[in-house]
């Protein structure tokens, strides 16, 4: 396990969510699924899971473009693959899955908010450093992804 998850033994998977452009098709119906105002662009989006050693464990179905990286991470169910009270998943700010991992007992390790108009504390600067070098492996597999088009 690399030295970066030495505060994070518990974590099971990094998650994160990866968008890549698609094709427009002729329906309108069909279009407005799959348009992306973060990309603007018309894009399917996966959720991919990796593990501390660096390993990609999961890949979810795809998605459209327009769904939320929350909404993904709840059909995938990746959830009931967990155990309670000893595994921990490691997401961004834009997994809002507070509730859902504590109803089942299953950590969540986030990066703290930065509130309007405030400043981190040194424990919060820490803790946001600490995770951000354990999710930047997770940001490599993303990139050799769409690097590769795999």
């Amino acid at each position: 396990m690399p030295k970066c998850f030495a505060k994070y033994k518990m974590t099971r998977a990094v998650l994160d969510c990866l968008e890549i452009t698609t094709i427009k098709t002729k329906c309108l119906k069909c279009r407005i699924p799959t348009y992306s105002v973060y990309k603007c662009n018309h894009t399917v989006k996966f959720m991919t899971g990796v593990a501390p050693s660096g390993l990609t464990i999961f890949v979810s179905k795809a998605y459209e473009g327009r769904m939320s990286d929350k909404q993904i991470f709840l059909r995938s169910r990746l959830l009931d693959q967990l155990k309670r009270g000893l595994d921990a998943v490691m997401v961004d700010k834009g997994f809002s899955i507070d509730k859902e991992c504590a109803e089942l007992g299953i950590k969540l390790i986030r990066p703290p908010f930065l509130r309007k108009n405030s400043q981190f504390t040194p424990q919060q600067s820490t803790s946001n450093r600490d995770i951000a070098s354990a999710r930047v492996h997770v940001k490599r597999k993303i990139q050799r992804i769409r690097k590769f088009n795999i």
